[in-house]
């Protein structure tokens, strides 16, 4: 058999299914290794290298400061697209004062804005009742095109899984015969090893007999 072998290492077709107990006996190793494992599931291993500091913006720093305290976003306003009041005034009050002027300066400010927003809109929505049904029917056809070719590739991918399965299970199937061939003589040869030993030990007990019979 080459030292070089593509087949995975595990041989589902044709090692032996582990009996009850054989199960038993690895899961209570795995429960029994897996309890010394450290508490901290985070925790890196001691080979890997130590993260880099980071580095981020003021900008991001801010934003994560704001997301760690649960702020909401301020930064958008859509006071400007609402309807506009007139400036309130008080009766007998100079119209012509800079503080009111002001007013009203900022009030059509926001009317210019509001009156640009509402123009784009509808703009938008006229540019939509006339062209969205078909821009519609366009995207779910190229959506459709996209799933076809997913599930194209789909099948192109599980039949080459199914050719991998039956190349590996040809590929078990022969070198199986050889692998329990090989299973047998180890296990034989641990057999006489035992045997020897046993031989060994036997021989040695009669010679230390001997020994002291002789010493007597």
């Amino acid at each position: 058999m080459p030292l070089t072998n593509a087949i995975h290492e595990s041989l589902p077709y044709i090692d032996t299914e582990p009996s009850a107990s054989e199960r038993a006996a690895a899961l209570s190793l795995i429960a029994a290794e897996a309890s010394t494992a450290p508490s901290d599931s985070t925790q890196s291993h001691d080979s890997l290298p130590a993260l880099p500091p980071p580095n981020f913006s003021p900008l991001i720093e801010s934003e994560l400061d704001r997301v760690s305290q649960k702020t909401p976003i301020t930064g958008i306003t859509t006071s400007h697209y609402e309807s506009q009041d007139a400036p309130t005034t008080t009766p007998g009050s100079d119209t012509r004062s800079p503080e009111t002027l002001q007013k009203w300066h900022t009030a059509l400010r926001n009317a210019y804005t509001s009156q640009s927003y509402l123009s784009g809109r509808l703009t938008n929505l006229a540019l939509l009742e006339k062209y969205g049904k078909n821009a519609w029917l366009e995207g779910n056809r190229q959506l459709e095109d996209v799933l076809r070719a997913l599930e194209r590739e789909l099948e192109e991918r599980k039949a080459e899984i199914d050719g991998v399965v039956i190349e590996r299970k040809r590929a078990q199937e022969e070198v199986g015969g050889e692998i329990k061939g090989l299973e047998e003589t180890w296990k034989r040869g641990v057999g006489r090893v035992l045997e020897t030993e046993v031989a060994a030990e036997g021989v040695r007990r009669e010679i230390l007999e001997r020994r002291r019979e002789g010493a007597l």
